[in-house]
């Protein structure tokens, strides 16, 4: 989102990114993780974890 409200400031499309957020960006009610998936979420974090490290290069 970031990058499309730089080129559309950039490209003219509006006079600054002030301008642009307020166009643009629609912000919701946040949603926030039910803590009662805390065991879930961290389980699937930590085998996350272990792909990422088995991959070759930089992440």
């Amino acid at each position: 989102m970031g990058t499309a409200i730089c080129a559309a400031v950039g490209a003219g499309f509006y006079n600054g990114f002030d301008e642009a957020v307020e166009v643009v960006v629609r912000l919701r009610d946040p949603i926030h993780p039910d803590k009662g998936n805390h065991a879930t979420y961290e389980r699937l974090y930590q085998k996350w974890l272990k792909v990422r490290d088995g991959l070759p290069g930089t992440l």
